[in-house]
């Protein structure tokens, strides 16, 4: 999940800054390619069951990626459901914080 987050960003920082783009049709592809392996992840990911604390922090690690997927800016403060889930997926991974 990681290296297609890093793919992914690797391929579009290009393009970052241009007002006015469309993505090369090789590049097209295989960003599709990307987002449709990173979903396949997620899904399989999130029909495993998580019996340990381990495991758990494994899910929070991924909801994390999904909610922020550069890292930097936890979620969209107005949409409550993901800073929750930020929250969550955060206490998880630093418990007794």
């Amino acid at each position: 999940m990681l290296e297609a987050i890093a793919e992914e960003e690797r391929l579009v920082a290009p393009y970052y800054r241009l007002v006015r783009f469309t993505y090369p049709p090789d590049l097209a592809v295989r960003l599709d390619a990307l987002a449709e392996q990173q979903e396949a992840l997620r899904q399989h990911i999130g029909s495993l069951p998580a019996t340990t604390l381990p495991g758990l922090q494994a899910k929070a690690r991924v909801m994390m990626l999904w909610l922020a997927p550069d890292g930097e800016v936890p979620v969209d403060t107005y949409d409550a459901d993901a800073v929750f889930a930020w929250s969550l997926c955060r206490d998880l991974l630093n418990p007794g914080r």
